[in-house]
């Protein structure tokens, strides 16, 4: 069961940075309904991935949720919505865009209304992106935690997670927003509270954990300025 849990982590994280990467590498000229792709396929692989580990009894909803508010956003509702908006009413979420820092940028919709019609609160973050981040991060930092619940440790020495650590360093050095390296390194204590002694297939876990939190993310969290 831990090993198919691993597998769809592996297959959604796989996805998601992949569009994730062509979301925040958008220079113009860049056509705007292929912008749109990107942004749907990335929303979608985040829910594919809350509704398995929801589906299999190992729920994230509420984890995300929590994280999110911490951090003054309470968009996961919205981007819910939203999602559903996109894949079953066409919505267009790129009639508004504008170029940041040399990049094309969707604005966010205020325009989404939920399955009884009704409008959904619009996150605080007039750029798309920069609320999907922390939708994003709050995800990535959920399902960390409920590897760590399910015992899915790899290292010999199970105090230390080396990749992690390195991981944290170099969070702690990058030039993010305070509030992102306060949540990662809060919930890292978290994470070592609950870790079981169990192991599974190392390569496995090596490779999920690399997915959640790549080199990459230290440049693309700068966009939170």
């Amino acid at each position: 069961m831990k090993d198919e849990i691993l597998h769809s982590i592996e297959w959604n994280m796989t996805k998601i940075n992949g569009f994730l990467e062509k979301i925040v590498t958008a220079p113009p000229p860049v056509e705007l309904k292929r912008l749109k792709f990107y942004h749907g396929v990335y929303l979608e692989s985040l829910f594919s991935l809350i509704d398995y580990m929801d589906e299999m009894d190992e729920s994230i909803s509420r984890e995300i949720k929590y994280i999110m508010r911490n951090l003054g956003d309470d968009s996961l509702y919205y981007f819910r919505e939203l999602h559903y908006a996109i894949t079953h009413r066409g919505f267009d979420i790129s009639t508004h865009s504008n170029i940041v820092e040399n990049n094309v940028r969707l604005m966010t919709p205020e325009c989404v209304l939920n399955r009884d019609g009704l409008p959904c609160p619009s996150p605080k973050e007039n750029i798309l992106l920069k609320s999907l981040l922390i939708f994003d991060m709050a995800t990535r930092v959920a399902v960390l935690l409920k590897l760590s619940q399910l015992g899915c440790r790899y290292e010999k020495d199970r105090e230390e997670d080396e990749y992690f650590e390195s991981f944290l360093a170099n969070i702690n050095n990058a030039a993010i927003p305070g509030f992102v390296k306060g949540f990662i390194f809060d919930h890292r204590r978290e994470v070592k509270e609950k870790i079981d002694s169990r192991e599974l297939e190392s390569s496995l876990i090596i490779r999920v954990k690399e997915l959640l939190f790549p080199e990459s993310m230290l440049n693309i969290l700068k966009i939170l300025y």
